[in-house]
This record gives C-alpha cells, sequence and structure tokens, in this order.
C-alpha cells in the first residue's frame, strides 16, 4: 500500500520457481541477491528463500519498511553470511521526520525504521536507509544526511517512477539534476557515504558523483536482473521501461536468456539517455 507505483498484486513468488532462480544465478556467477517487495518478510517461505540463497553462496539483501524487523533477527545466524558477504538490510524512508515519512504510509511508521536501524545494528547486521526522493521529501536532503550520520547508516538514493497515481510526487529533470548536486555537498557536509540509481542520476555524467552501476553510461554497465511476483523477468523498479515486462516468464525463459534480453534493452536505453544528455541537459 506505500509503494507510489501502480501494480496489481500477486501475494507472493511461487517458492520453487524461486529456488530454481537461485541455483540459476549462482551458477552464472551471481553474488548476490536482493529480496524487495512490498514486505518480503510477508512471503511465508522467506527463511527458506533465504537459507536456500545462503546455501548457494549468494549474499542476501532485503528491503524492508521496518514494521516486521524482528522477524529479521534470524540473518544475524552466521550461517547466512557467505562467501561474498553478509546479509545487509535496507531501509526504505520518506523524509527526515515523521509527518513526511508516514504521510506516505501508516503512523508509526517513521518510528519503525528508526527503531528497527538500531535493532539491527545491535545485531551487528549491515543496514542502509534508501530514500526516494519526492516532492514530499526533496527539501529534506540536509535533514536525511543528518539522520544518516547520528544512526551510523549509509545512504543509497533513487526517484519516483512517474505512474498515472503519483504525477504529483515525481522530481522534473531540472529539479533531479539539483538535488543530485545538493546530495553531493550533504555527503561532504555530514561525512556520510550515499550512492544514487539510476532513475535519479542516470542522465547526468559528472564523474565526482557516484553511481549505482546499472545502465549507467559511464561506468560498467553490469546487469541485474529481476524478476516480479508473477514470475516475470523485468527491469528493477528504478530502470523499468514504462511497465514493459521485457524478459517473459521466468518458468519458460532462462535466467541466461533474461539477461541477453535486458542487455539488448538495457542498450537502447543507453543510447536513449545519451541523446537526452546532449540535447536537454548541459553539463
Amino acid at each position: 500500500q506505500s509503494c507510489i507505483r501502480e501494480y496489481n498484486w500477486n501475494p507472493h513468488i511461487d517458492t520453487d520457481l524461486f529456488f530454481d532462480i537461485l541455483k540459476q544465478a549462482a551458477d552464472f556467477g551471481i553474488s548476490k541477491v536482493s529480496l524487495t517487495g512490498g514486505e518480503p518478510m510477508l512471503h511465508p517461505d522467506f527463511e527458506k528463500i533465504c537459507e536456500r540463497a545462503a546455501s548457494l553462496g549468494l549474499q542476501i539483501k532485503v528491503v524492508t519498511n521496518g514494521w516486521l524487523i524482528d522477524r529479521y533477527t534470524f540473518l544475524s545466524d552466521p550461517k547466512f553470511s557467505t562467501p561474498n558477504g553478509s546479509p545487509i538490510i535496507h531501509f526504505s524512508l520518506d523524509g527526515s521526520t515523521a509527518e513526511v515519512h508516514d504521510g506516505n504510509r501508516k503512523p508509526g511508521s517513521f518510528e519503525r525504521v528508526i527503531n528497527g536501524v538500531k535493532r539491527i545494528k545491535q545485531l551487528q547486521l549491515s543496514c542502509t536507509l534508501n530514500v526516494c526522493i519526492t516532492q514530499m521529501n526533496r527539501n529534506q536532503i540536509d535533514e536525511i544526511f543528518k539522520l544518516g550520520n547520528e544512526l551510523g547508516v549509509e545512504l543509497i538514493f533513487t526517484s519516483a517512477i512517474k505512474t498515472s497515481q503519483n504525477l504529483h510526487l515525481v522530481l522534473n529533470d531540472r529539479e533531479k539534476r539539483e538535488a543530485v548536486y545538493h546530495l553531493f555537498e550533504a555527503s561532504k557536509k555530514y561525512g556520510v557515504k550515499y550512492s544514487t540509481c539510476t532513475a535519479l542520476s542516470g542522465s547526468l555524467t559528472n564523474k565526482d558523483i557516484p553511481f549505482n552501476y546499472t545502465l549507467c553510461p559511464k561506468t560498467t554497465g553490469l546487469i541485474e536482473p529481476t524478476v516480479n511476483a508473477y514470475g516475470i523477468w523485468q527491469f528493477c523498479c528504478d530502470t523499468i521501461l514504462d511497465g514493459d515486462n521485457f524478459g517473459g516468464d521466468a518458468r519458460k525463459v532462462s535466467l541466461v536468456e533474461a539477461v541477453k534480453k535486458q542487455i539488448l534493452a538495457g542498450s537502447k536505453i543507453s543510447v536513449a539517455r545519451l541523446g537526452f544528455l546532449e540535447k536537454k541537459v548541459p553539463i
């Protein structure tokens, strides 16, 4: 209910299908798996999925709203740490105050995030704050970095994907550009490390600004295959192209084939971004 994109929700991805995808990922040389939602802990086989991922040597990353954080404590068991890394919990944050954060969620959500971060750090697990920059919070960037400093966590920033339901929240290109440079200055001011996802910074190429690698023209061009709750290969949430499911049904299309399709589709997006950069966004 808190996601500011459009979905026709299916409760959970099929567990056996996901086990098969995890095996394909490990065989393909992928080193990590990110479990998102909605709230991934609501999946009835969440712990089994984590156990299977760890047994295959995959690092586990989880994106959560913080409400069910006590159910994540099992991840502190050493068996969930692999040669590719220990589990990381990413907390979704929509603002530096309860007023802003809870305005997009339900009352008490901000407190759950703050307490969740403290709880996870007590368990000596790594965590971050994941912030989607919108019209609601773009003037809170300094305060968000201050909060990150106080909690001792790194920050990850993206921006809202435009849908028919969230036009009032989406930043225009000028506002995104201003936000990216504000992040850079706030990071220096508060001494907090951060990264940006391509929805926010994919059209910018300033070498001093850290970037998420997915489909960014100035970086490695590595690919992150993503499967949704319906078992369909698609772009991850910050690179989705008008909701298109480019890869097909994971029951019929292997991970390797999906990656090939994503490379082709991603190349078209990168070319389009470079054209946009040359014509509309002077550096």
